[in-house]
């Protein structure tokens, strides 16, 4: 973990790094403003819905009723619908803060990620490496009912007690990793036709209602399974 020890990049102001209360959401979509991701004879929910994180953040109120709930996400990804209703209903602040680093801004979101005591992740290898390496005490992980857009279940750590594991669509919670990673490969390993997000879409869908009708590919998706 040393190997991966860096300093925030020389900022022109004070960047506020997250309290020891605050709980952090890394929002990182596969596709821009679109549910489905179709591959061949498969559909891939292309980011987590409101409702992991709607999850998360209820779970942690419990305990940390007045920290903060801050998301950081690529600068283009912030105007994301899903990003929007975070801050609308939960009340959540978008990060900017490591924009002025230019280049190096990936590398200060590195660095301000590491520092969080709570996060929720997305699918990516970049805040999958950040939360690992960091001294975290809650780490919230979304289990997606089918194919997500990284091989996600092998992904799934085990033996550290840090980690909640949360299937959106069973309602569904885990605290042990082999058991999270079991029930994850269970939908991996399903037949095209028979697998959640193909034979539900519809169901899948609405727990994106802030992306239906805004595109097409969605639209013909769930209109071929009422055809």
């Amino acid at each position: 973990a040393e190997a991966f020890q860096v300093d925030m990049p020389q900022m022109k102001t004070e960047v506020i790094m997250p309290g020891n209360e605050d709980l952090v959401m890394y929002f990182r979509p596969y596709r821009r403003k679109q549910i489905f991701d179709l591959r061949g004879d498969h559909a891939f929910l292309t980011s987590p819905p409101f409702a992991f994180f709607d999850f998360a953040v209820q779970q942690h109120r419990r305990d940390f009723p007045s920290g903060k709930l801050l998301v950081i996400a690529e600068p283009s990804m912030r105007s994301h619908p899903t990003v929007g209703r975070l801050c609308s209903e939960l009340g959540a602040a978008v990060v900017t803060d490591m924009d002025q680093a230019g280049k190096q801004a990936w590398l200060a979101d590195w660095v301000w990620l590491r520092s969080a005591k709570h996060l929720v992740l997305s699918p990516s290898t970049f805040v999958w490496w950040a939360a690992f390496l960091s001294e975290a005490l809650r780490i919230y992980v979304p289990i997606f009912p089918g194919i997500a857009a990284l091989p996600w279940c092998k992904l799934l750590p085990s033996g550290d007690p840090r980690y909640l594991f949360y299937d959106f669509w069973t309602n569904t919670t885990f605290t042990d990793g082999s058991v999270a990673k079991t029930h994850c490969q269970e939908y991996f390993h399903c037949k095209a036709d028979e697998c959640v997000v193909k034979k539900h879409r519809t169901a899948m869908a609405s727990l994106y209602p802030e992306l239906l009708e805004l595109n097409q590919q969605d639209a013909d998706f769930l209109n071929a399974s009422a055809a």
